[in-house]
């Protein structure tokens, strides 16, 4: 019983860090480092928690939509982050640069960068 509890610890914990995940992106200017490493530790928790799961034999349909339901948060979270935190980057001294454009212009940041 109590391994049932580890494997969905393990998904909870994945959660928790899609949270800090999108917390380290947005409050840095490069997203390398920190949120890299919880990067890392999203990823290797969603392996391990799938492996232990099945040796353990404690697979649940439960389990698996929480599992699944864990893996859309994070990719959720990540997506409105770094959408966020490249428009946070393209601001330069009240202005919007868009990168696709190849002359100086530039238009006014008085609202969102979209």
């Amino acid at each position: 019983m109590i391994k049932k509890y580890v494997v969905n610890s393990l998904t909870f914990l994945r959660i928790l860090f899609s949270v800090l995940f999108g917390a380290l992106v947005l409050r840095s200017v490069d997203p390398d480092g920190g949120p890299m490493v919880i990067l890392l530790v999203i990823f290797a928790s969603d392996i391990l928690d799938g492996k232990l799961a099945r040796r353990w034999n404690v697979t649940t349909r439960h389990g698996a939509i929480f599992d699944v339901t864990a893996d859309m948060f994070f990719v959720a979270v990540s997506f409105v982050a770094l959408i966020l935190h490249s428009c946070k980057i393209f601001r330069i001294r009240g202005h919007i640069v868009h990168p696709g454009r190849r002359d100086a212009e530039q238009i006014p940041a008085s609202g969102p960068c979209f």
